[in-house]
């Protein structure tokens, strides 16, 4: 019998790989050793080995293509900075020419008044300052005597009414021929006298009644040359190919319709009649602003944008159409009817704008917000509404209230008319949730009992009362016996511009006769502002050198459609007064307002 040859197991396992079962590259190198162990030769296996060099070959490739993607990354980082930091070099540089080129213009201004002032002698300078004083000083003579006279024929009259009066209860206790006597003769000097009073009265009185309502006439004939003016620069706008062209259309747009309103503001006319229009050309100077931006920045107008422009070309040649036809209807008797709340020429006229010019399916708002009321709270009844308006001026000696109508504009609201000890008011009263949206009283004021401090303190109770505790005063005006003050959200020290609140308040009786919270209802929101980048020190290095700064704060302003966070610097130059704001991120310059007296008092525009 055969012997059986002795075979290892490595050898078995050697056999078992060459009959083509497979195994891993390890179990290879295993049985490669047990060959050897088993003949004592080793056996290669050639496929294995060049599997395991294919794979370390591909493995270097991927990482060196790993690596040059990450290369080509980091490049074209590099290359995005760079060109971000050159765009960045060339606004900074554009914004310097800019300011070099305001700075001559003023240099040339200045240096034009020197020349006219070189030429012109001591004596005819010293003459013409004191004609230009003197004639300062008798205006305010003649201001403060008819505010006298004024004043003095009303207590007049009263003494008078109150002399009748207790002759009457005499003659009423008196008996007999004697006492009848008496009080006739008594009562025939008081009527005497009074008469003549009231005679001198009205004569005063008359003559200012016309100085008034020749004013108001004359505010009717700027207003319709300031829309005169819209209309020619709208048509060159809308037709204009030219981009320095269109941003000097845009920007006379802007000024003109901020002109336009408060011309409007002048008229002794109820807040409804004028409310359309005055929406009107505010919101057209919000839209010209946004073009504006648009155009200088080298962008094409939206077909949006275009949609707005052709709307405010065609309403405004209707309104100048209307407007020409109210100036040859109106004369004086009709200014005089307005101020005593008579219905006349000149209220139809503008009830007829107000009711028939605009379209209230187009009817734009400049700061592009549609709110949603119904957050304010629940829909409200006329009956309510009017309930809410005698509780708010409880302290007002409410005499009677009715309802005059709904208004639907920005904000659905209800008109009350309230009759009080301190005269008539309208309120508004938004339609859901039962807010104050804004009151006017129409009784004048003569007289200053309260400081400007009092007033503040008057109008930040009153907003408390009504519902308006998150805003604080942030700038306030005198204009004669009225007090305007200012209310916006102070959020991390940021005040927040567009939620403002308008408050008047009379110095002589120390309370609110007039609010504005419709702008704080419509845009009032939670706000992610971020904080500044720059330093105030940094930003103030952009303000225009020759500008006095007195006090410095951050606000968030709207701009073109946009808010943005930015230094505010309050200032004086050459007698004066500015606002300059200065971008809290980038350090540029994108605001400059001026402070100018105006009939209304001190505004800011």
């Amino acid at each position: 019998m055969a012997e059986k040859k002795n075979i290892s197991s490595g050898a078995k396992k050697a056999e078992t790989l060459a009959k083509g079962k497979s195994v891993n590259i390890d179990e290879s190198e295993e049985l490669i050793n047990l060959a050897s162990n088993a003949d004592g030769k080793p056996k290669i296996n050639k496929k294995a080995t060049v599997h395991k060099k294919n794979k370390g070959a591909n493995k270097k490739k991927a990482d060196a293509k790993r690596r040059e993607k990450k290369k080509k990354l980091a490049q074209e980082r590099r290359q995005q900075k760079i060109e971000k930091r050159l765009a960045h070099r060339q606004e900074v540089e554009k914004h310097r020419a800019e300011l070099k080129q305001k700075r001559l213009k003023i240099k040339e201004e200045k240096q034009r008044r020197r020349d006219k002032l070189k030429h012109e002698s001591k004596q005819n300078r010293a003459k013409r300052i004191a004609e230009e004083r003197n004639a300062k000083r008798l205006a305010q003579q003649k201001k403060r005597e008819e505010k006298l006279q004024a004043k003095r024929i009303l207590r007049e009259q009263r003494q008078k009414e109150k002399q009748s009066k207790r002759n009457h209860r005499e003659r009423q206790r008196t008996a007999g021929f004697g006492g009848w006597l008496a009080a006739v003769i008594s009562l025939g000097v008081t009527s005497l006298a009074l008469a003549t009073v009231l005679t001198f009265g009205w004569m005063n009185l008359g003559d200012m009644q016309a100085s008034v309502a020749g004013s108001y006439t004359q505010s009717l004939y700027e207003l319709n040359s300031i829309i005169d003016d819209l209309d020619t620069n709208l048509a060159r706008a809308r037709v204009s190919s030219s981009t320095q062209d269109k941003i000097k259309a845009f920007t006379d747009i802007a000024i003109e319709s901020q002109n336009a309103e408060m011309v409007l503001e002048r008229f002794p006319l109820e807040m409804q009649t004028t409310e359309k229009l005055t929406a009107f050309v505010n919101d057209m100077s919000g839209n010209a602003r946004v073009m504006l931006y648009a155009v200088a920045s080298g962008e094409n107008l939206t077909e949006r944008q275009v949609q707005d422009l052709d709307y405010m070309y065609r309403t405004n040649a209707k309104i100048k159409s209307e407007i020409n036809k109210l100036i040859d209807l109106t004369c004086k008797d009709d200014m005089l009817l307005a101020m005593r709340g008579e219905d006349c020429n000149l209220t139809q006229g503008f009830a007829n704008i107000q009711n028939n010019v605009f379209s209230e399916e187009y009817f734009f708002d400049a700061d592009k917000v549609k709110p949603n009321f119904e957050k304010l709270g629940e829909e409200i009844t006329q009956g309510r509404a009017e309930s809410i308006a005698k509780n708010i001026f409880s302290n007002y000696g409410v005499e009677s209230s009715h309802c005059v109508g709904e208004a639907l504009g920005r904000i659905p609201l209800y008109n009350i008319n309230l009759a009080t000890d301190n005269g008539e008011m309208l309120v508004q009263i938004s339609k859901f949730g039962g807010k104050l949206v804004g009151f006017d009283c129409f009784k004048e004021c003569f007289s200053e009992n309260f400081s400007v401090d009092n007033c503040v303190d008057i109008a930040q109770e009153f907003l408390n009362n009504v519902g308006y505790e998150s805003v604080s005063p942030v700038w306030a005006s005198v204009n004669g016996t009225t007090c305007n003050i200012h209310f916006a959200p102070i959020k991390d020290g940021v005040i927040i511009y567009s939620d403002l609140i308008k408050v008047k308040v009379c110095e002589e009786r120390g309370i609110v006769t007039g609010v504005d919270a419709s702008r704080y209802l419509t845009l009032h929101k939670e706000r992610n502002f971020g904080s500044a980048s720059i330093s105030s020190e940094q930003a103030k290095e952009s303000v225009l050198r020759g500008v006095q700064v007195s006090s410095t704060r951050l606000a968030l302003i709207p701009l073109d459609g946009r808010e943005v966070l930015c230094y505010e610097f309050f200032g004086e130059m050459d007698g004066v007064e500015y606002y300059i704001y200065v971008d809290a991120t980038f350090g540029e310059e994108v605001e400059v307002k001026t402070v100018v007296g105006t009939a209304q008092g001190k505004l800011i525009k």
